[in-house]
């Protein structure tokens, strides 16, 4: 995040440049909304995990004491209690998700890994590709490299959108009709935040 930040504001002069090359300033620009975009998403987990860990930390201390709880917190107690009891606390789900998706981050992270070596290729190239330019095959190569980790994300999202994506539900099917795939109503085995 704070190379992110970084980053952004070095941008704001990057029209002052009059480099000569194959990454030019509107690339860089278009490069920074879409760093933007991954951190955003990349805080909204780091979120979700401190949420976990937060929670974890508030079940320790809710053992730990013994003053009177409100509403509030009585009704959250035993929502966690049904959760636990049901097996779909965070504590169960975390690891499932985990397992389910983790093709799909190390395609993601793979992916990320090579379009920043073909960024700082073409970077540090940019003055070189005056004197000496890339030849057809080297080109070729890093377009090849390009298409094989797009292949690979796309394959990986889809098998996570088809295959894996119904793992995270696994822990829930019991609440549904398997007949009508309709929710069971049932107060007392169905309890979720």
């Amino acid at each position: 995040m704070n190379a992110t930040e970084a980053i952004t504001a070095q941008i704001k002069l990057i029209d002052l440049d009059c480099s000569i090359g194959r990454l030019g300033p509107g690339d860089l620009k278009k490069f920074n909304a879409e760093l933007k975009s991954i951190m955003f998403r990349v805080v909204g987990l780091h979120s979700f995990n401190t949420v976990v860990n937060d929670t974890n930390v508030a079940k320790d201390d809710a053992y730990n004491q013994t003053q009177k709880l409100d509403r509030f917190q009585a009704l959250q107690q035993k929502m966690t209690e049904r959760e636990l009891q049901h097996g779909h606390d965070l504590d169960s789900l975390v690891p499932i998700l985990a397992s389910s998706s983790l093709d799909l981050r190390n395609a993601s992270e793979s992916a990320i890994i090579g379009v920043m070596e073909w960024t700082q290729e073409f970077n540090s190239r940019r003055w070189a590709n005056l004197f000496h330019p890339s030849s057809e095959e080297q080109i070729k190569q890093r377009h090849e490299k390009l298409a094989t980790e797009l292949k690979r994300l796309e394959t990986a999202l889809e098998e996570f959108r088809t295959i894996q994506r119904i793992k995270l539900i696994k822990p829930y099917e019991r609440f549904f009709d398997p007949v009508t795939r309709k929710l069971i109503r049932d107060s007392e085995i169905f309890a979720s935040r």
